[in-house]
């Protein structure tokens, strides 16, 4: 268990950051999310009866209501009277969409294909594990009919896998969240192509719990926010056991409407 958890505390992290900053790049996906988002909320509120006259979204955000000018200047660090409640007051916006969207249920691949898509293509782009290794214990022979012998190494790097125009297309280095969607749902790639996660015995046992914690928590930012990136603010990958960001990720967090008209 010990194991389960430290693995996927620097993986998951870095991934959520190249997860935004996939999304600032590419701010016309961003707005994909948050309408499916959106309509997921206008769904649940038309099957639980919650909608009302003005706005179709299913959690009731009255007794919530922040102003996107507290929400900003929240974001920016700036302590004012009007938004000394902000805490505990967007607390309870964040929990009522946690507690009545972001269910377990609708956290699945089915429900919000299009997030998920986005999660995965960033893993394809920037695998979490950029290279990884294998060790034979005896002799083997390769599916290309390659020799091992006992205590060989075999490295592969998923970092260039995802880039290869004869694995993934013409467009391997385009950001298409659409590449994982047929008819409408989220279509998985075979593990010993997509390899963020390994395949075979070694496949990675913190997978669908990866994928829940990302969307989640992916879920709750696009909802509320949009983010663009600094300018010129360098972004650049470090190049170790986990990649992650040689200076970081700087953005702008802006605020979007608490309550979605219908």
């Amino acid at each position: 268990m010990m194991s389960f958890v430290l693995a996927g505390r620097d993986t998951t992290a870095s991934s959520l950051s190249w997860f935004l900053y996939c999304m600032c790049m590419y701010p016309d996906k961003q707005e994909k999310i948050f309408e499916e988002l959106i309509n997921m909320e206008k769904l649940i509120a038309k099957r639980d009866g919650n909608t009302n006259e003005t706005h179709g979204t299913v959690v009731s955000y009255d007794d919530a209501v922040i102003s996107n000018e507290v929400i900003s200047k929240i974001v920016q660090g700036k302590k004012t009277a009007s938004n000394d409640g902000f805490g505990s007051n967007f607390i309870m916006v964040a929990k009522k969409f946690a507690d009545e969207v972001m269910t377990y249920e609708n956290l699945q691949s089915s429900c919000l294909p299009y997030l998920h898509s986005a999660i995965a293509e960033t893993l394809r782009l920037y695998p979490a594990v950029p290279r990884d290794g294998k060790v034979a214990l005896e002799e083997d022979i390769l599916p290309d009919g390659t020799h091992l012998k006992a205590g060989d190494q075999v490295v592969y790097v998923p970092y260039s896998m995802g880039r290869m125009p004869f694995i993934w297309g013409p467009d391997a280095l385009a950001f298409k969240p659409e590449r994982w969607i047929h008819d409408g749902r989220f279509q998985p790639q075979s593990p010993f192509k997509f390899t963020a996660f390994q395949a075979g015995p070694r496949m990675c046992l913190g997978k669908d719990a990866a994928y829940l914690q990302m969307k989640l928590t992916a879920a709750l930012l696009m909802r509320f926010f949009r983010f663009e990136l600094v300018p010129n603010h360098p972004v650049e990958y470090r190049m170790m056991n986990v990649m992650t960001m040689k200076h970081g990720l700087k953005v702008n967090a802006v605020a979007r409407e608490t309550i979605q008209d219908s």
